[in-house]
């Protein structure tokens, strides 16, 4: 761990992460323990009401993430909506790759829209 830093990351969560992404792209020595993520990476036990997709598919879901694998890459992903926006962030540690979409409208899916991108990268991989 370095002597020094710039940002501390509490929490393994997408804010924690999107956060320490954005600090260490702006140059920022940036801590964020491992510890902190094994929550994120750890499906949880829902007995009630279990998480999922939005196509209604079963989730496995950890500390603020899904973590359902997709097309044999490990994959953590978020979406999120509210009037005129969409959102989707898939990670695949895997492979080194991360896909945001960020959109100012409501007639697309930002998650299918983040895996198609993400399908040209992983193709080159094989």
């Amino acid at each position: 761990m370095p002597a020094c830093f710039d940002v501390a990351v509490v929490g393994g969560g997408a804010a924690g992460l999107t956060a320490a992404i954005s600090a260490a792209r702006a140059g920022r020595t940036v801590v964020l323990c491992d510890v902190d993520m094994r929550p994120a990476l750890t499906p949880a036990e829902v007995p009630s009401d279990p998480p999922v997709e939005p196509d209604g598919t079963p989730a496995a879901y950890g500390f603020g993430w899904f973590l359902n694998p997709w097309k044999g890459h490990a994959r953590m992903w978020h979406y999120g909506e509210t009037v005129g926006f969409r959102t989707a962030i898939h990670r695949f540690p895997g492979a080194g790759l991360t896909v945001v979409v960020l959109a100012n409208r409501s007639d697309l899916n930002a998650s299918a829209l983040a895996l198609q991108v993400a399908a040209i990268f992983l193709s080159k991989e094989s």
